[in-house]
């Protein structure tokens, strides 16, 4: 006969495994004890089951039980029920037992190990309708806001008409100085398949003279380009780089002090509105790629989030030092909506943990160990760039999902 110890699942709750000594259930039934004056006996009126009570005294041991420890209270203490995998009874909707809770004992004798006793309560699934908001989509909404705002701004300052020519020659360097920097990383941004994006480029090279003349049909040539690149996780450092694109150019000479001269402060002006829309054109971008990027980690997406949290605090500086109320009003509602997108759309993603083992081994053996599962070879070796998927390195501490 087959040993029953064969049939147990591993347990987990939420994302978070751990290892189970002993395990408790009650359960029964609902019911009201009617009683009644001269009669010796009573009935009870049966009211349905009983929400059954769930017990485990768990445990998380080895070298790094402390990660897995953290792991599991971060799943503990999130809101709301959550899948529970239990060793007897498989996949099972639970809540915290709000009375009981859990308790968490370390012992300096044992070592490496920390025990749990945990206290769930089985509930039903959640069958109604609910309301829930589409953060990814009021990003890009915010994200259309700030680009339209940028053109109003940059229409009502950017003058060439009826001017000298080398102000408008000033504002062609500026836009000379963008298509050096989008030729630069549109290979490694578009890959191979940049064709539509090439064609744009030189498009606006081969019109900018017509376009520094046409306000509108530059902007929009312009807000074309800047936009939404095939592999969106990459495009970040090089939005990055360009919603900084103001602190890159030359001062004007003579734009500033004693010897300034109208034509020169008009040409400073200029390029601070184009310099202005290729900025905030690019936190829009920045945002939407964020929106749109497919993490795999709670780490990555919020690493990546304080980057871009950093560059819309700029532009709002900025909008806030020129009196651009418009702009910094967008901006504020831009930053705001990635914020909640992002950390409600990566609360449930895996964490990046240390897993180390004490020889070289294969790959194979590691995702196995892990996960159960010879697929995550890819993502172990890849993480970790490993040269050789058979020969992952002993003795150091590498980097893995703690799912």
């Amino acid at each position: 006969m087959e040993d029953a110890r064969n049939k147990l699942f591993p347990a987990k709750y939420g994302a978070a495994g751990f290892g189970v000594e002993d395990r408790n259930m009650s359960g029964g039934r609902l019911g009201a004890h009617h009683v009644y004056p001269g009669k010796n006996q009573g009935f009870v009126e049966d009211l349905g089951l009983r929400d059954r009570k769930i017990s485990l005294n768990a445990f998380v041991v080895g070298k790094d039980y402390m990660s897995e420890r953290d792991a599991l209270l971060q799943e503990l203490e999130k809101p709301g029920p959550r899948k529970l995998v239990h060793p007897d009874y498989g996949t099972v909707q639970v809540s915290l037992d709000p009375d009981l809770g859990f308790t968490i004992s370390e012992s300096a004798q044992e070592g490496l190990v920390a025990r749990f006793q945990l206290n769930f309560i089985r509930v039903a699934e959640d069958n109604y309708p609910t309301k829930s908001i589409d953060n990814k989509a009021a990003v890009l909404s915010s994200a259309k806001t700030v680009r339209a705002s940028s053109k109003e701004f940059f229409l009502d300052k950017f003058k060439v008409k009826n001017l000298p020519e080398f102000i408008r020659n000033g504002a062609g360097e500026t836009v000379s100085n963008l298509i050096t920097q989008l030729k630069d990383s549109q290979s490694s941004l578009w890959a191979e398949d940049f064709t539509g994006l090439d064609f744009a480029i030189n498009t606006l090279t081969d019109e900018l003279p017509a376009l520094l003349k046409s306000p509108e049909d530059l902007v929009n040539s312009l807000q074309n380009i800047i936009s939404l690149p095939n592999r969106p996780e990459e495009a970040l450092s090089v939005m990055i780089n360009l919603a900084g694109f103001a602190g890159k150019l030359p001062m004007v000479p003579n734009s500033t002090g004693l010897f300034s001269t109208p034509s020169r402060l008009l040409q400073s002006s200029n390029n601070q509105a184009l310099s202005g829309l290729i900025s905030q054109t690019a936190t829009a971008a920045l945002s939407e790629a964020m929106a749109i990027a497919d993490f795999d980690n709670f780490d990555t997406a919020n690493v990546a989030l304080k980057s871009a949290v950093d560059v819309i605090d700029q532009e709002i500086e900025q909008a806030a030092s020129i009196a651009d109320l418009n702009n910094f009003n967008n901006l504020e509602n831009l930053r705001s909506d990635l914020i909640e997108h992002v950390r409600s759309s990566s609360a449930d993603l895996a964490r990046i943990v240390s897993f180390q083992t004490a020889t070289t081994r294969p790959a194979l053996l590691n995702a196995y160990d892990l996960y159960q599962d010879l697929s995550r070879v890819p993502d172990l070796t890849s993480r970790n760039k490993v040269k050789h998927p058979g020969f992952m390195p002993g003795g150091t501490k590498l980097e893995v999902l703690n799912v």
